[in-house]
């Protein structure tokens, strides 16, 4: 491993160290737990190939796990945070700490591989894909939610919350959608799927640590409800769904 992606990756570990707790204040409020879940819905969605061996890949603290775990038969968490890991092993599922770039699984062993929010904070993403194609079985399907920088305004917001926030690296960053089809494309994944997702039930519902608004206001599970429901229209609305703050994607291994 060279030293730069070396030393990226010891940066990581620490940022996601530092996250724990404000994780476990994310996913304990009952309406992000509401959000999460549709988050987690929408991802399944994505996925259009038989599937019983699954990889989540960047597993964090197991927000996606449990639900895995409902749907497949055969679920692995991998995650390079330790600390992240130790509150996921509490669900029970089997996890490896490993580097996504360098994954400790034969060829061809799952049916579906997905990353919530993981390629974003990856120094070599090709190799991140590259390893994914190869422990993805013949016909197998990769899953990808990433922040999405198509609206400007959230592109500029983004740029500067990556840099000033220290919830996040100096080289994290988002996603242009013709830019993430291209990095999937070029690893070999062919029919390749996009969906936007995020709007305002992933601002006021998704992020409690972090803004706390729903927190404080009665009902606040029905609000994140409704938000869902408005967010759902948005998405189909062409004058809208640009603004999607997470883009989706799939790409199926047909070699």
């Amino acid at each position: 491993m060279n030293a730069q992606r070396e030393s990226h990756l010891e940066r990581e570990r620490e940022l996601h160290k530092r996250l724990v707790a404000n994780y476990e204040i994310r996913y304990r409020d009952a309406f992000s737990q509401v959000f999460q879940k549709e988050w987690n819905r929408a991802l399944l969605a994505m996925n259009h190939t038989k599937a019983e061996r699954v990889l989540d890949l960047g597993c964090g603290t197991g927000v996606l796990l449990a639900d895995l775990t409902q749907k497949y038969r055969f679920v692995v968490g991998s995650d390079v945070s330790r600390e992240m890991m130790q509150v996921a092993r509490k669900l029970g599922t089997p996890l490896i700490e490993s580097d996504g770039s360098a994954l400790p699984f034969r060829g061809g062993l799952f049916d579906l591989v997905i990353c919530r929010g993981v390629l974003h904070h990856v120094r070599d993403r090709q190799a991140m894909l590259a390893e994914i194609h190869r422990v993805l079985r013949q016909g197998g399907e990769l899953i990808l939610s990433e922040p999405s920088n198509d609206w400007w305004l959230v592109r500029t917001m983004r740029s500067l919350m990556y840099r000033f926030s220290d919830k996040f690296d100096e080289e994290d960053e988002g996603f242009l959608s013709d830019q993430l089809r291209e990095l999937i494309e070029a690893t070999g994944f062919r029919e390749i799927r996009m969906e936007r997702f995020g709007y305002s039930a992933y601002v006021l519902a998704g992020f409690s640590d972090q803004l706390p608004v729903l927190r404080y206001l009665p009902g606040n599970v029905a609000v994140a409800r409704l938000l869902i429901k408005l967010d759902r229209l948005w998405a189909r609305a062409p004058l809208f769904s640009r603004m999607g703050l997470q883009v989706l994607a799939s790409g199926r291994r047909l070699a």
